[in-house]
């Protein structure tokens, strides 16, 4: 690590401090739990002071990539988007239409993201039957004919399909916007049992057109089962601007 850096303009110190941490991180290859070096060593290997080391190492734990274990010492986090999410519910709490703006813009990049990873979903799941899958829309069919919502299952649902894209980014993504859905999902209209029933049935023509390998039905049938959802939720002003 070369310490020069430390002298730029002092109002970039803190910044500089967090940034040469999270480097390390990275260039010692460290995975969650592993142990980042002590206050003292950090210290000394960047040239600079305890409290230095101290303010950024806050700034790193609220960002959730390192955790602060008291007795123990510092760890590299499982670096969850908790503080991403929290900061969105937050961030739609103080927005017009209590949050609803917001819901739309994580529904939104979620069917985009479904849309995204049509292939590779539709790749794994061809003339491959996932049982959990069907298990799942099964729940939602019997809860649908007795009226009764069922968020958890299509959460649970949605989290599974984006398991079969193999890529922890994106599961990790769809997990935070269904946080965020939860959230505000008091404000959301109740449905109607035919409506209800519906829904569970889209869910079922969406793994049945993954399992044929159709990736256009695939795409049509998501879009189609986002769309009511979208419908409902007021658009942004800057995007209305937009779009004129």
């Amino acid at each position: 690590m070369e310490s020069a850096n430390i002298y730029v303009q002092p109002s970039r110190t803190a910044d500089w401090v967090v940034h040469e941490i999270k480097r390390l991180i990275l260039d010692r290859g460290l995975q969650s739990g592993d142990p980042v070096p002590s206050e003292v060593d950090l210290a000394s290997m960047l040239g600079i002071s305890r409290s230095s080391v101290r303010e950024a190492i806050k700034v790193l734990s609220t960002l959730d990539i390192v955790q602060v274990q008291h007795g123990k010492g510092t760890f590299v986090s499982n670096m969850s988007l908790e503080p991403m999410v929290q900061s969105l519910i937050f961030r739609g709490a103080l927005t017009p239409n209590g949050g609803l703006m917001a819901l739309r813009d994580a529904v939104e990049i979620r069917a985009q993201l479904d849309s995204a990873y049509a292939h590779a979903v539709t790749t794994a799941l061809h003339d491959h039957p996932d049982e959990k899958l069907r298990d799942i829309v099964y729940q939602m069919e019997v809860m649908a004919k007795k009226g009764k919502p069922f968020l958890e299952l299509d959460r649970e649902y949605h989290k599974e399909i984006s398991r079969k894209a193999k890529n922890l980014l994106l599961s990790q993504l769809i997990d935070a916007f269904w946080d965020i859905e939860e959230a505000m999902h008091s404000k959301l209209r109740k449905l109607s049992t035919d409506e209800l029933i519906k829904l569970a049935q889209q869910h079922r023509d969406i793994i049945e057109a993954a399992e044929a390998g159709d990736i256009a039905s695939y795409r049509a049938l998501m879009s189609a089962h986002y769309a009511p959802l979208l419908d409902t939720l007021p658009r942004t002003p800057e995007l209305d601007m937009a779009t004129t």
